[in-house]
């Protein structure tokens, strides 16, 4: 069974096994979400489209709001029946397929606008 980000096997033995396809991760970050990576000076920072342009967020914020989406809309229906919330959690814990590494290569090969406007900080 396979979904856009994971595919779930059973392997030898009755053992499930979960691979996790981390393009497909960005990808939804980057699409759905609405993070990108940029360079200022120097240095690279991670962003978030907002309504009044972008923020600058930590890169904990992607792996945060991905995992609240694994948490809250991800369509569980989409698993096999004998694969709990819990089991798919807790292999994406194990798994860890939001690595700054990962991060910064995929969104460096994605086109992003010359000129972008941050947004101001709410206070």
């Amino acid at each position: 069974m396979q979904t856009k980000f994971i595919r779930v096997e059973k392997g030898i033995g009755g053992k499930t096994k979960f691979s996790f396809f981390q393009l497909d991760v960005f990808k939804f970050l980057h699409e759905e979400m609405g993070y990108s990576y940029i360079r200022i000076k120097g240095k690279g920072k991670y962003i978030k489209s907002t309504a009044g342009g972008y923020e600058i967020v930590r890169f904990q914020e992607l792996r945060d709001d991905f995992t609240e989406y694994l948490r809250n809309d991800f369509d569980y229906n989409l698993l096999p029946e004998d694969i709990s919330r819990e089991d798919l959690m807790n292999k994406y814990y194990q798994k860890n397929p939001i690595t700054q590494p990962y991060a910064r290569a995929y969104f460096s090969s994605i086109d992003i606008p010359n000129e972008i406007t941050l947004a101001r900080k709410q206070k």
